[in-house]
């Protein structure tokens, strides 16, 4: 009897362990936060949309070029900022309809501008990453199927089953 209740228990843990890791990946995913560089983007007051940026640590934002003139993504106030392009650069790489992407790992206002326009500023506002509820109902079902192989392979003997 307790062999078929640790094979119950068994075929449970298995299951639990092969449905767990996507639906914890679902819980736990970075977001990903489009920013566009607008249409003459350095003629106008606000060059990027959004703006400001709204982040947590571990989220990733990428910019895209969507005007017809090169610009950067520099991090820093400005060309005469001692720390430009310290936390993120995106070089000379954002060709008209090109984009650059940075992951932020840690908390903090990152201000940023664009080296060939230095008018054309934005800050990302990075908060720390929360740690999201495991969904109960996950639990829910987990526990529920390790009971229920419980029960089952403990009455397993009575069901009359043939070959069981």
């Amino acid at each position: 009897m307790y062999t078929k209740l640790l094979a119950g228990v068994g075929l449970a843990t298995v299951l639990a362990v092969m449905l767990l890791p996507p639906l914890v990946a679902q819980v736990y995913a970075q977001k990903a936060i489009a920013v566009k560089v607008v249409t003459n983007a350095a003629n106008v007051p606000k060059a990027f949309d959004p703006d400001p940026v709204t982040a947590n640590v571990g989220d990733n934002v990428t910019w895209t070029n969507t005007d017809s003139q090169l610009h950067t993504i520099t991090s820093g106030k400005g060309v005469n900022d001692a720390n430009k392009g310290k936390d993120f650069d995106s070089q000379y790489t954002m060709l008209p309809g090109k984009s650059f992407s940075h992951v932020f790992s840690t908390a903090g206002t990152f201000p940023y501008f664009c080296s060939l326009h230095p008018q054309m500023v934005g800050t990302v506002q990075v908060g720390q990453a929360t740690t999201p509820e495991f969904p109960v109902g996950v639990v829910l079902a987990i526990t529920a199927a390790v009971f229920g192989a419980a029960i089952l392979a403990t009455r397993w003997n009575k069901l009359n089953i043939p070959g069981a």
